[in-house]
């Protein structure tokens, strides 16, 4: 390079400009366009006549404009060397484009600003995917939301067993029903404890036989909850595989004490009038 003489490297520098995969502009120190290569042309889709009559506040995004304008300023000033920004372009079709802009300043040996370099690297396809996750994790969230107010008006929660760390997860309305607070770290004996004591028997041979017979299982018991309480709770479960391997075991777990108590109350009801039309029929 330093053998190469002003011509030369003149001629080098306007190959570079030219032919880069990167949009390229060389801006005044006022804002005003003087130099375009052709990929920043046709990535907008602008003319270069077009693009050197305007400035670049013109094709920016108009809630971009002060950002850039500000860092340029501070760039002209002296206080920085270079600025780098994500900001939006419009096309000339009216398309909204993102940029990774890098712009950096030359001085003359006064230390004047002559011009400034603008590197300008297209980053829509990686914006549009960043868009479409934030999207997505909205609309999961709000799934999330929708299930979590389902459960607590519902009564029902989900819980997971693991069967290789022995963890339980629970979602919240499993806690709720365990009048227990929410995230509180459990083991299997934890939940098992929870059942009255008349109980427990039968939910860990429901366990047990959910390991060894690959069976589910559907079961109504008494839950004594953190609070004292006895209420009457449904318990669902099922193994989880992974390949033929048995990982985990995953179910529902429901409060039913409010229909179970009705029940009883019914049954109780019509035993009694049973009885007492016996009775009636005896005298």
């Amino acid at each position: 390079m330093n053998n190469l003489d002003s011509g030369e490297k003149l001629k080098l520098f306007e190959s570079v400009f030219e032919n880069s995969g990167i949009a390229i502009a060389l801006v005044h120190a006022s804002g005003r366009l003087f130099k375009v290569n052709s990929f920043f042309c046709d990535w907008l889709g602008y003319t270069k006549e077009e693009m050197l009559s305007m400035t670049f506040a013109e094709f920016t995004h108009p809630e971009d404009v002060d950002a850039d304008l500000e860092l340029y300023e501070e760039l002209i000033e002296g206080s920085r060397d270079y600025y780098r920004l994500e900001k939006r372009y419009i096309t000339k079709g009216g398309e909204i484009v993102w940029a990774d802009l890098s712009v950096s300043l030359i001085r003359d040996d006064k230390n004047t600003p002559q011009y400034g370099i603008g590197m300008v690297k297209d980053i829509t396809p990686s914006k549009n995917k960043e868009k479409e996750l934030i999207v997505k994790t909205e609309e999961l969230q709000d799934a999330i939301d929708t299930l979590k107010e389902i459960q607590e008006v519902s009564k029902i929660g989900t819980w997971e067993l693991d069967l290789v760390s022995l963890e339980i997860n629970w979602s919240d309305e499993v806690y709720n029903i365990h009048e227990l607070e929410v995230g509180t770290p459990l083991n299997v004996e934890d939940g098992i404890n929870f059942y009255r004591e008349d109980y427990r028997e039968e939910v860990q041979l429901a366990i047990n036989d959910s390991i060894e017979n690959n069976r589910n299982w559907d079961i109504e018991c008494i839950l004594v909850t953190q609070k004292g309480k006895e209420i009457w709770v449904r318990a669902i479960g099922y193994p989880v595989f992974d390949g033929e391997k048995l990982t985990a075991l995953r179910g529902l777990f429901m409060n039913i004490d409010e229909q179970k108590r009705k029940s009883q109350s019914l049954d109780e009801a019509n035993e009694n009038g049973f009885s007492s039309s016996n009775t009636d029929k005896d005298f």
